[in-house]
C-alpha cells in the first residue's frame, strides 16, 4: 500500500498551501509527498515538507488519514515553523518559501507547484484537496 503524508502549517492567520496546475486544473494542497524507503511517517512529513517549501518543521500531532483508493492513504499532521525567529520574512510577516526537492526538475506549464501563504479567509474560494481539510484549518486557526 502507497502512503504519503502533508503538512499542515498555519502561521499569522496563513495557511501555507501548494498551488498546482496538473492536467488542465488549478488547485491546492497541503505541502507533502510519498514515503522513502524505511522513512518513519514524521519523518516524512519534515523532509516532505522542507523539499516543498524550505521550511524546517516540527511535525507535532497527526490529524486524520485519508484513503484516497484501493492502494494508497494519506496522513495528514497539523505541523510548526523551527526556529521562526531566525527566518527571513516577507513585508507581512511570514516566511519565505521556496522550492527545493525534485519538485523544481519537474515544476513546468503543464505541471507546476508553487508554495505560498495564503490568507485563512481566501480558503472558502479556493480548490483545496483534500475536501474536508478546509474545515481542519479553520478549527485549528483559532
Amino acid at each position: 500500500m502507497g502512503i504519503s503524508v502533508r503538512g499542515l502549517i498555519i502561521y499569522i492567520e496563513s495557511v501555507l498551501l501548494i498551488k498546482r496546475r496538473k492536467k488542465g486544473q488549478l488547485y491546492y494542497v497541503l505541502p507533502g509527498g510519498h514515503l522513502e524507503d524505511k522513512e518513519e511517517y514524521q519523518e516524512a512529513c519534515i523532509r516532505e515538507v522542507y523539499e516543498e517549501t524550505g521550511l524546517r518543521v516540527n511535525c507535532n500531532k497527526k490529524l486524520f488519514s485519508q484513503k484516497e483508493s484501493d492502494s494508497h492513504t494519506t496522513i495528514y499532521y497539523l505541523c510548526s515553523i523551527k526556529d521562526i525567529e531566525s527566518i527571513l520574512k516577507d513585508d507581512k510577516g511570514l516566511p519565505f518559501v521556496e522550492l527545493k526537492g525534485e519538485e523544481i526538475r519537474r515544476n513546468c506549464d503543464e505541471d507546476s507547484y508553487k508554495p505560498l501563504w495564503m490568507s485563512i479567509k481566501k480558503i472558502k474560494k479556493l480548490t483545496i484537496y483534500p475536501i474536508k481539510i478546509k474545515g481542519v484549518i479553520n478549527k485549528h486557526s483559532k
